[in-house]
C-alpha cells in the first residue's frame, strides 16, 4: 500500500478543528502550523512532508483555510508573513485594529504549538527522569 498525504493532512485537520490536539484552530503564522502539522505526524508516526508550500496547498485545496500575506502586532513589534486561517473567524470590524487583532491569535496559536511540542516530549522526559533515578 503506498502512503497517502493527503489521508494524513485530513486527519490532522479534522483532529485540529475538533479540539483533539489542544490547539485552538485560528489565524497563525504558517510556520507555525507547519510546525504543528510536523510535531503531529512524528507522534502518530507518519512521514510528513518536508515542504511548508505542498502543506500549505494541501490545507487550502481539501479544507476551508486561506492564506494570506498579513501584517501583525506582536507587543510592540510589527510581523509580516504568511497566515494561515485554519476556521472562519471575523475580523475585527474597525480599520486599523486588525494587526492587533492578528497578532493576538498568531501569538496564542505559537504557544498553543510550544505546549503541544512539550506534551510531546513528557513521556520521553518522564521515561528518562524514572530510568536515572533507578541507577
Amino acid at each position: 500500500m503506498s502512503y497517502n498525504f493527503a489521508r494524513d493532512i485530513d486527519r490532522f485537520y479534522e483532529e485540529l478543528i475538533a479540539g483533539q490536539l489542544g490547539v485552538r484552530a485560528r489565524p497563525a503564522r504558517t510556520m507555525d502550523a507547519f510546525e504543528l502539522y510536523r510535531l503531529w505526524a512524528h507522534r502518530n508516526g507518519l512521514p510528513p512532508t518536508s515542504s511548508p508550500r505542498h502543506f500549505v496547498t494541501s490545507l487550502i485545496t481539501r479544507h476551508p483555510v486561506t492564506s494570506h500575506k498579513k501584517r501583525f502586532a506582536l507587543g510592540s513589534t510589527i510581523g509580516q508573513g504568511g497566515v494561515l486561517y485554519l476556521a472562519v473567524v471575523n475580523p475585527p470590524a474597525r480599520t486599523g485594529f486588525e494587526a492587533d487583532w492578528l497578532g493576538e491569535h498568531v501569538l496564542a496559536f505559537a504557544t498553543d504549538v510550544a505546549a503541544y511540542q512539550a506534551r510531546a516530549l513528557e513521556p520521553e522526559a518522564s521515561h528518562e527522569t524514572r530510568q536515572a533515578s533507578h541507577a
